[in-house]
């Protein structure tokens, strides 16, 4: 999963009548109260032979396609499909487009990175921000934790077995299990404003599953949407390669007005992170397969971190130049930051 995203939870913020819970997982109710703001619906289709969609071109030197930009960007295969599933008119998806804007790079402290994905989506639903996307990779090695796991005995265990491998120790507002991840991942995070956010939640799981397959499959990943059996943080919306190891973990959180679906994308440390993993999930006495941690460079070893990056920003985001983080954003996250720390 996206660092600060879990599968378990589906809540719904309406600041005028409050919290609506929508389907939250019962070991999860302990936590469930403003501010959280969690959506979490699954894609339950395994487009693992779905292949209609693959351009078949001669690829540049990261064996991209050409025509794939193009056609299965966020302009191609992710607004043809919420036109269809969300009723939303071709103009007005390109006026939103027009308006996008890209944030690029780390902003420092794991606590404050963890927090602006949901100070964006809360920005856009006051429509204070346009629809927008952060690719980024991490700055530190960070080991996340659901809310839930902070009550087994093992916890303290598990915290300490990740700050001794080098690993910052956090805390997502509910739900989930562990994930850990390094400056080796990709982080993206789409944020838009929306009229109807809390409609077609899987159509938009399954729009989005389709274009992160479909943007692995461009540089020759066998990109599959579903779970492994045994994966970390698992949820049914993962994408994976050869339907064996987790590559990307996948969430949705949705507020008024405004959705952001975000992504994790394992590109190196496959070895490092599995064997941490091994040990957290062993203290917190859950299920876990070390052999379904996967990663893009273990899938293509000549992939590298920048080069993964690009193809990603070139593939959602193609002739729209990046920035930093805007100043409120960044307060707004800051105000949210102890909340993820242990």
């Amino acid at each position: 999963m996206q660092p600060g995203l879990s599968p378990w939870t589906t809540i719904v913020e309406d600041p005028a009548v409050g919290l609506t819970l929508l389907g939250v997982a019962e070991d999860d109710l302990p936590q469930v109260g403003p501010p959280v703001v969690d959506l979490f619906a699954v894609a339950l289709h395994d487009r693992a032979d779905d292949r209609h969609h693959r351009v078949e071109y001669v690829g540049d030197a990261l064996g991209r396609r050409p025509a794939f930009c193009e056609r299965f960007g966020v302009r191609g295969i992710l607004h043809q499909q919420e036109e269809l599933a969300l009723g939303l008119g071709v103009e007005e998806q390109r006026g939103t487009m027009l308006g996008m804007r890209v944030f690029s790079g780390p902003v420092g402290e794991p606590a404050v990175e963890l927090a602006v994905a949901t100070a964006m989506v809360r920005r856009a639903s006051a429509g204070e921000l346009v629809e927008a996307l952060r690719i980024y990779r991490p700055a530190e090695p960070v080991l996340v934790f659901g809310r839930r796991d902070t009550r087994h005995p093992g916890f303290e265990a598990a915290v300490r077995v990740g700050r001794d491998a080098g690993f910052v120790p956090l805390v997502r507002a509910v739900g989930g299990r562990p994930v850990a991840y390094t400056s080796e991942a990709l982080v993206i995070d789409h944020v838009r404003p929306d009229l109807r956010a809390t409609e077609d939640q899987q159509s938009r799981f399954k729009a989005f599953g389709q274009l992160y397959a479909d943007t692995l499959r461009a540089i020759d990943i066998d990109a599959r949407v579903g779970e492994i059996p045994g994966e970390y943080c698992p949820g049914p919306e993962s994408i994976n390669a050869r339907g064996a190891v987790k590559l990307v973990g996948t969430g949705q959180r949705v507020v008024r007005n405004a959705w952001l679906f975000s992504s994790l994308t394992v590109i190196g440390d496959a070895d490092l992170i599995r064997s941490l993993l091994t040990e957290v999930y062993a203290n917190l006495e859950l299920p876990f397969d070390p052999a379904t941690v996967g990663s893009l460079s273990t899938e293509r070893p000549d992939l590298t971190a920048t080069a993964v990056e690009h193809h990603f920003h070139a593939t959602f985001a193609a002739g729209i130049a990046p920035s930093l983080l805007d100043h409120p954003t960044l307060e707004l996250a800051a105000s949210s930051a102890a909340d993820h720390r242990i």
